[in-house]
């Protein structure tokens, strides 16, 4: 059986160092608790951020997981696949008619980026050279250049110079009523308003999108008033 202080000792010396760990080296899961080396349980309160929402290997997921690696594991992009078109049709059908197609990807970044992608194409196509992109402070939206450009927490970022500085992207006041130097609601909604002035005074005036967390997670578990 492997020790944490192995785990620990080899993860330093063979893998990039990019986030802190926790002090647990975690083994299984199943449903909302995880176990460690030392066989002590948890309570996994993030989902594996959001990952697992309906728990550590349920069986259905696991199930589903194992009859695909049967079959076909992987055939890139350049094929159809019965799964795949599938899944998209699902996803049609349980949201609204405007959301009909899909675009799958492997990361939360890879999403971002082709968001904004697909509106600033669509926003050249609408006689617009849309490099305006608002996001917010404090919010979280991946680290590959334009999703940390986005990001807007300065300790992603230190360091990384132009990397981190996509242009036409400005950042508007989070929604942040705990720290904000305004009183809610008698502030008036500041922070939703002055979005405006950003446009007037700190962009080209030709916005392609906004980008916002519903809930800023890294924030700080940010969740704007309604009236935002």
């Amino acid at each position: 059986m492997v020790s944490y202080e192995d785990i620990v000792e080899k993860d330093k010396e063979y893998l990039i160092q990019c986030v802190p760990r926790q002090p647990v080296a975690l083994t299984e899961g199943k449903g909302a608790l995880v176990k460690d080396v030392n066989g002590k349980e948890y309570i996994d309160c993030f989902s594996g951020i959001s990952v697992v929402n309906i728990g550590h290997c349920h069986p259905k997921v696991v199930k589903a997981a194992k009859e695909q690696l049967d079959k076909l594991i992987h055939c890139s992009g350049l094929y159809y696949t019965v799964p795949q078109t599938l899944l998209a049709q699902k996803l049609a059908e349980i949201t609204s008619k405007e959301l009909k197609k899909s675009f799958f990807c492997n990361s939360g970044a890879e999403a971002v980026e082709g968001a904004v992608k697909l509106t600033k194409k669509y926003a050249l196509k609408k006689g617009k050279t849309g490099i305006g992109v608002i996001a917010l402070e404090c919010s979280f939206h991946g680290r590959t250049a334009l999703a940390l450009t986005l990001t807007g927490q300065k300790k992603y970022k230190v360091g990384l110079a132009s990397f981190a500085n996509h242009p036409g992207v400005v950042h508007a006041p989070a929604p942040y009523c705990y720290r904000c130097r305004h009183n809610y609601p008698d502030c008036g909604f500041a922070c939703a308003y002055v979005i405006e002035d950003i446009i007037e005074w700190d962009t080209a005036g030709d916005i392609a999108a906004f980008i916002a967390e519903p809930i800023l997670g890294e924030g700080g578990i940010l969740v704007p008033p309604k009236e935002y």
